[in-house]
């Protein structure tokens, strides 16, 4: 008999993922924290279920996951390492963090264990018919190994790399659709506020050169029927979003569409919460643009919405806040740090915050001649000699070893201070970088005073 496939995770896309796998002849034992859906599921099926605590008990020589995210898995696999029969493949088909992904394989390697990721696209729709595109990281070996039990649940199968690399494709391809879903939504809202015929605007769209999959398949389906329920949630784009600036700023890739669209995907979630659907993010393009998209000639009172300046709605209120919160999420990722001062004017003075940021992004952010790791080693330099705040000199340190610099050459930046700025400043700046890289030093052999400079 052949062996059985363990498939853990049985939400909306695993449910119908384990479905077709089971169709496709492979012997599957189901598995879901929620221990009443899987048995209910089980029963439907005639298969054999297991409860999570359970999972290591069945013996499996495959393993595919479906997990909401990197610490589900992460749970989940380190429960398993020392149970499954060594030579076991797990198949991560979640949406997880490439770095955690590379670092489970490693740790499945250790207990003689195979780990590959392999995570999906197309939802809900395709995920019933069995037509998902699936990215896989993995090597040749794992990859053919694993394509036969792939086949059951996608069409389009693709080895992108090795381990992380599926993992890497999947939130750059989620980067790309959530760019073109708000900017279609965006579109629309504008031309119905002109006096368009959204279902009008598509049909043209469609036919032209900015058609795109959310003009094609999900703004009429899921938007303009007011049904906004594709089946994948707005949290779990954000954290593919996420996932993608990460990968940006781990190889220095400059990206600020990328970064304005996770923006515009956080305040979304903020204001519509976890249940929202993705596609809701098109609601919270209407909710600020003052109309809804429907088909046929907007009202007129929707045409055009202008408020008063000297009046504020409540929602407009809420909007406000929302983006001033989100102003200060978007300086943190793209500086890797806030200052104290940063967080009191964006909420006592945001305009003055927001222009001298504009000055700070065009001087120190953006990329020209300079690099991003020159510039901060600059800027270290700059706030040493100018003897800034322990604190303020340390975040731009951290900042410095998270874009790949090292300590000696931040110790060296520091050191440029001493002809110019006299050891006072150089030592200042000195403290500061060695409590961050926790350096430590020689202690003399004979007695002496234990001084200290400043």
């Amino acid at each position: 008999m052949t062996d059985p496939i363990l498939f853990i995770g049985l939400g909306a896309m695993g449910t119908p993922m384990s479905r077709n796998l089971g169709a496709a002849g492979h012997p599957v034992v189901l598995c879901d924290l929620r221990e009443q859906h899987a048995q209910a599921l089980a029963a439907e099926r005639g298969v054999a279920w297991v409860p999570l605590a359970q999972a290591g008990t069945v013996p499996a020589r495959t393993v595919i996951l479906m997990l909401p995210d990197s610490p589900a898995v992460e749970s989940v696999v380190s429960g398993l390492l020392t149970s499954l029969p060594a030579g076991a493949l797990i198949i991560d088909m979640s949406s997880s963090l490439p770095t955690s992904t590379v670092a489970l394989a490693q740790r499945a390697a250790e207990h003689g264990l195979a780990f590959i990721d392999a995570p999906v696209s197309g939802g809900v729709a395709r995920a019933v018919t069995g037509e998902l595109t699936i990215m896989v990281g993995a090597d040749e070996a794992e990859f053919e190994r694993a394509l036969p039990i792939l086949a059951s649940m996608g069409t389009e199968i693709t080895r992108v790399g090795p381990v992380g690399a599926g993992h890497a494709m999947k939130a750059l391809n989620n980067l790309l659709s959530a760019i073109g879903l708000v900017g279609a939504s965006e579109v629309l809202a504008i031309g119905a506020k002109f006096g368009l015929d959204p279902k009008v605007m598509l049909d043209v769209l469609n036919a032209s050169t900015g058609g795109n999959h959310a003009t094609r398949v999900k703004m009429e389906r899921f938007v303009l029927s007011r049904a906004f329920d594709s089946g994948f949630a707005l949290s779990l784009m954000v954290k593919d979003l996420r996932t993608a600036l990460e990968l940006a700023r781990a190889t220095q890739t400059p990206s600020p569409m990328s970064t304005l669209c996770l923006d515009q995907w956080t305040a979304a979630h903020r204001a519509l919460g976890d249940d929202a659907d993705h596609t809701h993010i098109a609601h919270y393009v209407e909710r600020r643009a003052g109309i809804e998209l429907r088909p046929g000639p907007p009202a007129p009172a929707a045409v055009p919405h202008q408020v008063p300046a000297d009046s504020k709605s409540e929602d407009a209120e809420m909007t406000s806040q929302d983006e001033v919160q989100e102003y200060i999420d978007s300086m943190a990722r793209s500086r890797g740090y806030v200052l104290n001062y940063h967080k009191i004017m964006a909420k006592h003075d945001y305009e003055t915050l927001k222009a001298a940021n504009q000055l700070v992004h065009a001087a120190y952010l953006k990329e020209r001649t300079l690099d991003r790791r020159t510039k901060e080693l600059i800027f270290i330099t700059s706030l040493t000699v100018m003897r800034a705040t322990k604190s303020h000199i340390q975040s731009h340190i951290k900042v410095a070893l998270d874009l790949g610099v090292t300590p000696m050459e931040i110790l060296e930046a520091i050191e440029i201070a001493l002809p110019e700025a006299g050891v006072v400043a150089f030592q200042h700046g000195f403290d500061a970088w060695a409590e961050v890289v926790g350096a430590d030093g020689i202690e003399p052999r004979v007695e002496a005073f234990n001084a200290s400079a400043g």
